[in-house]
């Protein structure tokens, strides 16, 4: 059944104001349905919003449902009410319901836009205008709707807004950007960061779990770049430059990489301008350090050398001790 808006309102109406005075009665017991043919879900909304192979739009009811729709609303509630009075409440609220109004389409233009008639569907016709007031575009002055009809005026003439297109100037081309100097050399030392978050996205990479983010700390030297990302040695990762950052190059007091050596129960390690010797031995701990001067020139032996004698120094004096308790 094809039904106009204002039809489905006024059937709808007369339905509810029927239940709202017949609180104990379903909408299927409305003498109104025996010449309406078959009404889907009984409910003329649902009818008026129905497609030619009778599936319903909500979208297009008439109505203005608290809520946003029938079933999670006034409806819901009508349809499993038991007392008389709270159905008849409801239904006559449902009955009730407001109409919902359609709002207009906002103007495709604004007053001062330029824009290039394609068509004249008022006044003079197209080739006339063309012949007599053709220009590269006209300027919006008054939009519709106005006092002279539903259309716009533009430089003193009317249009209809299918006969309208935005006017595009024509851009200079904008000057060649330079590409960006790389932030890192192939030969820099770097580091992968400490401080990179699992999932976070760097430029265009992220950072995965497992062997990825286990490399956050890792050092070694660029051996390829590109525009904003490169490769280190020791990684089978790209690294966006967010992600890397410079070791300084050290002083020449101090040791070329961070790095620990360990020979039998010796062990040495090599941090900045500082080398630190480490002896184990029956279960006992030694350390000496030795710190190269701003002044002096690193050496990797000397400090060996240093850090181990003061190591040395102090396991000789826990023996002296060990032997004067004994006596």
């Amino acid at each position: 059944m094809k039904l106009t808006k204002e039809e489905t309102v006024k059937l709808h109406r007369e339905l509810w104001g029927w239940l709202a005075e017949n609180p104990m009665k379903h909408k299927a017991d409305w003498p109104g349905f025996k010449d309406k043919g078959h009404i889907i879900n009984r409910c003329f909304c649902c009818e008026f919003t129905a497609d030619i192979k009778r599936e319903i739009d909500c979208i297009k009811c008439p109505l203005v449902w608290p809520g946003g729709g029938c079933g999670s609303s006034l409806f819901g509630e009508w349809e499993p009410a038991k007392l008389p009075e709270e159905r008849s409440r409801l239904a006559a609220l449902i009955r009730d319901l407001p109409i919902k109004e359609y709002e207009k389409p906002a103007p495709k233009f604004a007053v001062g836009d330029k824009v290039v008639p394609v068509s004249k569907s008022v006044g003079d016709s197209f080739e006339a205008w063309t012949r007599h007031r053709k220009r590269d575009y006209v300027t919006v002055q008054q939009l519709p709707p106005n006092k002279f009809g539903n259309f716009y005026i533009c430089n003193s003439d009317y249009f209809l807004e299918s006969d309208l297109t935005p006017y595009i100037e024509e851009s200079k081309p904008e000057p060649a950007k330079e590409e960006p100097k790389p932030a890192f050399n192939i030969g820099d030392r770097v580091r992968v960061k400490k401080d990179l978050i699992v999932g976070h996205k760097y430029g265009d990479l992220h950072l995965h779990a497992g062997q990825m983010a286990d490399e956050r700390g890792r050092e070694g030297i660029v051996n390829s770049v590109r525009s904003h990302s490169l490769s280190i040695s020791g990684s089978w990762f790209s690294w966006d430059f967010g992600m890397i950052e410079l070791i300084p190059i050290p002083s020449n007091n101090q040791a070329p990489e961070n790095k620990t050596e360990t020979m039998l129960s010796i062990t040495f390690t090599f941090k900045g301008s500082q080398t630190i010797c480490r002896i184990e031995e029956s279960g006992r701990k030694f350390k000496g350090s030795a710190k190269c001067n701003p002044g002096d020139e690193w050496n990797e032996q000397i400090g060996k050398d240093l850090s181990m004698a003061r190591a040395e120094i102090k396991r000789a004096n826990h023996d002296i001790r060990q032997a004067i308790g004994h006596n």
